[in-house]
């Protein structure tokens, strides 16, 4: 009766072992595939997508009826898997989230989005920006931009007369 008692300890300890390795091995296996799927897709189709990624001030112009109307600032991160927040140096101060994409070869795509609020502070409506973007280098990148407003989940969107077109520099990783 001990040798059987025995035997199904070590059997049932085998089992945890390999089970155990199993599920380490499904656990890395999921989190190494989809960023090298990612990054394989991503590579075919911009040379470099993470060159897009990282933080970025841009300096942007305004236009209506293709006459400049404002000038100001942004604070924009593109992350790596697309996402994409900015936080705009003109009133209201807001941040806006979003996503981006490759296009081609150093061209992106990024859409945001933000809540309009009314007098009481309530969101009534969503502000949605879409831009297209090109690196000119490394470090530097230029593009357009448009505005529409759109229902609180996103949808029905009407676009505004505003368009804009920006310049960016990538924020250095370190001091110089």
């Amino acid at each position: 009766m001990k040798f059987t008692s025995d035997l199904q300890v070590t059997n049932r300890n085998v089992f945890q072992l390999v089970f155990a390795a199993f599920l380490l091995a499904l656990v890395l296996s999921a989190a190494i595939v989809p960023s090298n799927a990612q990054s394989s897709a991503f590579a075919s189709n911009a040379g470099n997508s993470a060159s897009i990624e990282g933080s970025w001030i841009f300096n942007i112009e305004v236009s209506l009826d293709q006459q400049p109307i404002a000038t100001f600032n942004s604070l924009i991160s593109f992350g790596a898997g697309g996402i994409v927040v900015t936080s705009p140096s003109t009133p209201p101060l807001s941040v806006l989230y979003g996503a981006w994409s490759p296009m081609k070869s150093n061209s992106f795509s990024s859409v945001f989005y933000t809540f309009v609020p009314d007098s009481t502070g309530t969101g009534v409506v969503l502000q949605r920006l879409s831009i297209r973007s090109h690196l000119t280098d490394q470090n530097n990148l230029a593009g357009t931009g448009g505005r529409s407003t759109c229902n609180l989940q996103g949808e029905n969107c009407v676009d505004d007369p505003i368009v804009f077109q920006f310049t960016g520099k990538r924020i250095a990783s370190r001091a110089e």
